[in-house]
């Protein structure tokens, strides 16, 4: 619970710097995580993930939603994955 509280104070700050059209599922994502809808915020964390042309800010912070929203899922590989490092993922492919 600390972990996506703190995680949502971070989005919040985060979101300054973000396109809306990635912006907007993820506060939705955010707003689902705190109703304890984890799986409907995975969802939606997934269809910010699915845009094109992210920036590497847009994609942390893509990332740490998708992990706080797995984790309540119980999603362990889907969890683990999103908190790799970028540049590993990219080799891992």
């Amino acid at each position: 619970m600390v972990l996506i509280a703190a995680f949502g104070a971070a989005t919040l700050t985060a979101h300054a710097q973000l396109r809306p059209e990635v912006a907007k599922p993820l506060q939705a994502a955010s707003d689902l995580l705190k109703a304890g809808k984890a799986k409907e915020a995975l969802a939606k964390a997934r269809e910010a993930d699915a845009m094109g042309g992210k920036t590497a800010n847009e994609q942390l912070v893509i990332d740490r939603m998708k992990g706080a929203a797995a984790q309540r899922v119980g999603d362990t590989a889907t969890t683990i994955a999103a908190r790799q490092p970028l540049p590993r993922r990219q080799r891992a492919k």
